[in-house]
């Protein structure tokens, strides 16, 4: 279960952020959709404290932290909870796709090379890149690298796996082979939240969806309600460009 409860963020004046709070419960997909610079980035940045909310409370799994004074121990604890696939991929560019997914196992969980290694080859199969285990990132495409960062994330076993536009540095042509492996991920109802610009994949895959805008939830409720139904004309605005595109 994961819990946000009045997340806000600043950057100097500007609040990114602006008491953000919902409920996901174990095993849901939650898609996170609305403008750019709406806040949907700093959203995840801010649940796993790559950005520290000014201030808010994250619940997740056995762990509270509240935002305002949590300790570097607190933040590691929570830290330990999720992790994160990035637009950018973020793969060690020195290391084999076997590597990059045994890396967080061995460093992280204190995992020795040899179970590492056994978990990141069954890994690789499930994404469908076990052909690749010895290629380094730049012999990958756009696409063989995010499935394994998201191989990567799933090698630590997360209580919620947070997607940050994974799909929005590929080539269209590539972009399917990527969801198709978090559709796979969410048949096996794991826990996770996608900022997404894929209107049709987050109808599909999210148990609920929420719609920010100016750093606000102005929407919430299920792919039906938000996408059939919306109440709010700033949604109706927001659903109509992907609708005419």
């Amino acid at each position: 279960m994961i819990e946000i409860q009045n997340l806000v963020k600043h950057f100097g004046t500007l609040k990114v952020l602006d008491g953000i709070s919902f409920r996901l419960e174990k095993g849901q997909v939650l898609a996170v959709i609305g403008p750019s610079g709406t806040g949907k980035s700093t959203l995840l940045r801010c649940i796993n404290f790559l950005e520290r909310p000014n201030q808010g409370i994250i619940h997740i799994g056995d762990t509270q932290v509240n935002a305002a004074k949590a300790s570097c121990k607190e933040i590691l604890a929570l830290r330990k909870h999720t992790s994160m696939v990035f637009q950018n991929y973020n793969l060690f560019k020195n290391k084999t796709a076997l590597q990059n997914v045994m890396e967080p196992m061995v460093a992280v969980q204190g995992m020795s090379a040899q179970e590492a290694e056994k978990r990141a080859l069954e890994i690789l199969q499930l994404i469908g890149l076990s052909d690749k285990r010895d290629s380094y990132p730049s012999r990958l495409s756009g696409g063989q690298q995010q499935r394994v960062g998201i191989g990567r994330a799933m090698a630590v076993n997360p209580d919620v796996i947070l997607f940050d536009e994974p799909t929005s540095s590929l080539d269209p042509e590539l972009v399917g082979e990527v969801l198709e492996v978090i559709r796979n991920l969410a048949r096996q109802h794991r826990t996770m939240i996608i900022t997404t610009h894929e209107m049709n994949f987050a109808r599909s895959v999210a148990d609920r969806v929420i719609f920010l805008s100016n750093g606000k939830i102005a929407e919430e409720g299920t792919p039906e309600e938000v996408f059939d139904h919306p109440q709010q004309e700033r949604t109706r605005q927001f659903l109509r460009k992907f609708s005419a595109n």
